[in-house]
């Protein structure tokens, strides 16, 4: 009995030695920890999802070996243009799938403990009485033999609530517009519970991301309508500037208004763009110049780029189609060798 029993100590002894020696030569990527920024947001608001990844193995995963899969219901979208960001996100080249999937695939090697956060801003859509789940999955790819499998590790599935009155505000308006030398944000407000601060967001036309620039403190449960004022002074650059409101609850929880724009110093206006209102083709006339490189931004009224249009042949730039886009308002910028010429705003009916 005795030596029955040192055997199977032994014999444990030994698989454990064994996995560990196959541990040290495997690489394990792993994705951990997602979570939404906020998990319960209304209709057209946005929440951020954060997951970490990492290679927790002894090996390093080579270039092109792995992908990770970030794929949402229909209850909430990414917007298919904005690439997952953060500095796990850097690490991946991404490819936005149609529907709602993001697929990334490793754009260098990611050494032993190497990895990020990945991050990724999705919009609700349609209310859900439940918390719907993204399903996140890193998996490697055929020719990649050193992987070893973690349970639990490689498959998420946080969940994201979209209600139609969930917010503690109910917002009026928001305007911006310019006032001599400034960029002077307005907003009104008819219910505030709970707010704990209101911070003012600005996307400089030389910046990939929003920056607070201020923040103002609400009349939380005051009787009657609210209004508030905002004056950003800091505009000595030629461009597009991007402004939207962070409305943050005394639980921390966050959501942000709708995104305003408003231009600083663009040309003299040598195009005209028509028909205005159109139902499909907008005509450019204008004194293209054919050397010159082109770029035609439409921009939803809400803020987000829902076309670009690239061409470094200024003759073959004279109209494009809006057809495909759904009824509103857009904002039509029009770039010539980086450089702001033309910010106009177009209905399509």
């Amino acid at each position: 009995m005795k030596i029955i029993s040192r055997y199977f100590v032994l014999a444990a002894f030994l698989l454990s030695i064994s996995h560990s020696v196959f541990a040290q030569g495997t690489a394990d990527p792993a994705v951990t920890g997602a979570n939404f920024n906020s998990d319960l947001i209304g209709v057209n608001h946005t929440s951020n999802l954060t997951v970490s990844f990492v290679n927790s193995g002894f090996t390093a995963i080579p270039v092109g070996s792995i992908q990770i899969s970030i794929n949402t219901p229909m209850n909430y979208v990414p917007d298919g243009i904005t690439t997952p960001t953060g500095s796990g996100g850097e690490l991946f080249d991404w490819v936005f799938l149609g529907g709602n999937l993001w697929r990334g695939t490793n754009n260098v090697e990611i050494g032993a403990f190497g990895g990020g956060d990945i991050v990724m801003n999705v919009t609700g859509i349609i209310p859900s009485t439940t918390y719907e789940v993204s399903n996140i999955n890193v998996q490697p790819i055929a020719d990649f033999n050193s992987f070893l499998d973690s349970p639990g590790n490689n498959n998420l599935q946080p969940g994201l609530k979209v209600s139609e009155s969930v917010l503690p505000v109910e917002w009026r308006y928001f305007t911006a517009r310019s006032v001599d030398d400034i960029h002077r944000l307005t907003w009104g407000t008819a219910q505030e519970i709970n707010v704990n601060r209101y911070e003012i967001e600005c996307k400089y036309p030389d910046q990939k991301e929003f920056e607070s620039i201020g923040s103002t403190t609400p009349k939380n449960n005051a009787t009657g309508q609210k209004e508030y004022t905002f004056d950003n002074a800091e505009i000595s650059k030629n461009g597009v500037y991007l402004y939207r409101i962070k409305q943050i609850d005394n639980d921390g929880k966050f959501v942000y208004s709708e995104i305003r724009s408003l231009s600083v110093d663009a040309k003299e206006w040598k195009y005209n763009v028509y028909p205005n209102p159109t139902t499909n083709i907008v005509n450019i006339d204008g004194s293209f110049i054919s050397d010159n490189e082109y770029e035609i931004h439409i921009i939803s009224e809400t803020g987000k780029l829902v076309r670009l249009i690239k061409n470094d042949d200024g003759e073959k730039i004279k109209s494009f189609k809006m057809e495909d886009l759904t009824d509103g308002i857009y904002y039509i910028l029009i770039y010539e060798n980086k450089s702001l010429v033309v910010n106009t705003k177009i209905i399509k009916v």
